[in-house]
């Protein structure tokens, strides 16, 4: 398995940072875009940027607006 973190609210140049999190995992023969993330442009920036070819998806997971985490708020007990 290889996970490849796509987008988070920490990177380092060239990559971009923004609020959300994104993932290519791969496993199985499978090729998974899971994706929370809040700004396509970044996500965009970032799969050029380190040379993903989304072509070869298998799954697409995507965490629509409302469900996103809004912060600490959700992590109560």
């Amino acid at each position: 398995m290889r996970i490849l973190i796509l987008y988070d609210n920490v990177a380092r140049a060239p990559l971009r940072e923004g609020w959300g999190f994104s993932a290519l995992i791969e496993a199985g023969g499978r090729a998974i875009l899971f994706d929370a993330g809040a700004d396509r442009l970044l996500l965009e920036h970032n799969v050029r940027t380190l040379g993903v070819d989304l072509s070869r998806l298998t799954d697409l997971f995507f965490l629509p607006p409302p469900l996103r985490p809004r912060g600490r708020a959700l992590l109560r007990p």
